[in-house]
């Protein structure tokens, strides 16, 4: 079974949960994970996300908890990163 994942999909999903006002743990994004593919696309959706400050990621202590939160960063991602650059699809 070959599934394949965009990190363009990972970074919508991402946004939506952090624009429906949730701060969520770091090791919540790959609970449901199904594949190392996913995992990576995952992971590469989380550092575009930071490199736009669309996502603020904290840690309260080393070795503590790692929280995701709305960055500061201008909402308008279609603007700041050309699709061609984040649509590459990710499989096993």
């Amino acid at each position: 079974y070959d599934e394949q994942f965009t990190v363009a999909e990972k970074i919508t999903g991402i946004r939506e949960r952090i624009l429906a006002g949730q701060s969520f743990n770091f090791a919540e994004l790959f609970v449901e994970a199904a594949s190392r593919g996913e995992v990576v696309a995952t992971f590469l959706a989380m550092l575009e996300l930071i490199r736009l400050r669309q996502i603020k990621i904290t840690q309260g202590d080393a070795f503590g908890e790692i929280m995701i939160t709305e960055g500061e960063g201008d909402d308008g991602l279609e603007a700041a990163v050309p699709l061609a650059d984040i649509s590459e699809t990710i499989s096993d």
